[in-house]
């Protein structure tokens, strides 16, 4: 036993010899590794400029417009400034792409000032739950009409309005 156990420190390298050429598994094992990392960075990549041009926006208000056809006045949703609004619409018939006419207060302008301009948001489609839902960034307190466009050839689908108010704010009717 002795003898044997001899031979086999012999054949085994010293301690600074030891760490001088690394065991080929180990290079396979970190090679395997840096291989992996990097597929999945590329992956990560082609995922992520696949997606949907856009933001994720958490924690939006949302007013739902109801189906098609007029609405008059409709109602009021109390927004914070800065907070974007989320316009719910349920259009009865189906195109392939709508488009939305928003008409409301201009952003900076003080009340009565400015004619209320109309924002086109284009390139609209149904989710999978048949709904349309423009997002309104960033608007202003006072009275809106949103006119929703769409089929060939283009025509109204359906008119809607409604009021962003402050919180606190009273409507006046």
């Amino acid at each position: 036993m002795r003898a044997g156990w001899r031979d086999l420190q012999g054949r085994l390298p010293g301690r600074e010899g030891a760490w001088r050429h690394r065991p080929p598994l180990l290079s396979a094992v970190a090679a395997t590794l840096a291989l992996a990392v990097v597929g999945l960075g590329a992956w990560v990549w082609q995922l992520e400029s696949e997606r949907e041009p856009g933001f994720l926006v958490a924690n939006v208000e949302s007013l739902e417009l109801g189906g098609a056809g007029r609405s008059g006045e409709g109602e009021a949703v109390e927004l914070e400034p800065g907070d974007f609004l989320r316009l719910v619409l349920l259009p009865e018939e189906r195109c392939p792409e709508y488009r939305a006419e928003v008409t409301g207060p201009l952003a900076g302008a003080r009340p009565g000032e400015a004619e209320a301009p109309t924002r086109a948001l284009s390139g609209l489609e149904r989710d999978e739950f048949g709904l349309v839902t423009p997002l309104l960034l960033d608007p202003e307190p006072g009275r809106y009409t949103v006119r929703l466009l769409g089929c060939e050839p283009e025509r109204e689908i359906s008119l809607h309005g409604f009021e962003i108010v402050r919180p606190g704010d009273v409507t006046p009717r």
